[in-house]
């Protein structure tokens, strides 16, 4: 029970982290310039997957659907692998072309660190989310019926 706690607490910290990054991120691309969407799809899209892993980790901690709430977890652990894993894909394992087509390498100790940083966090994300739903209780299973009551076979 406290592994499941435990867990689901830091699920909760990484969907927090993910929505204050998303926000920062917005706050900074809008003053540059706007969205290409509509606002309020952008802020949907943006905010679904932070949404979902902090409702299915507060399911988990709070220990009403913790079922549910490990497989909204995962879920949502699934959309952020996908959003940064194409985000290091396409950001720093490809080769950068500039204006002169000469291939620079974008391999520096910053953008070392920021894929690593990067891996380590939706990695860390998925791995907690994996033991979580390992550490709950199926809730499907046939209710017991308990020694000494009269309405046990009813």
């Amino acid at each position: 029970m406290v592994k499941r706690k435990l867990l689901a607490l830091l699920l909760f910290v990484v969907g927090t982290l993910w929505a204050l990054a998303f926000a920062w991120f917005h706050l900074v691309m809008s003053g540059i310039t706007e969205p290409v969407l509509p606002l309020p799809i952008h802020l949907f899209v943006a905010f679904i997957g932070p949404a979902i892993l902090i409702v299915g980790s507060t399911l988990a901690i709070g220990g009403w659907h913790s079922r549910f709430g490990a497989v909204c977890c995962i879920a949502a652990c699934m959309l952020l692998t996908y959003f940064l894993g194409s985000d290091i894909r396409g950001t720093y394992l490809q080769p950068v072309l500039h204006s002169n087509n000469a291939i620079q390498s974008p391999y520096t100790l910053g953008t070392s660190v920021a894929v690593v940083a990067e891996a380590t966090f939706f990695i860390v994300a998925d791995v907690a989310a994996i033991l979580l739903l390992r550490a709950t209780k199926p809730s499907n299973q046939p209710l017991q019926p308990t020694a000494g009551r009269r309405d046990a076979h009813i």
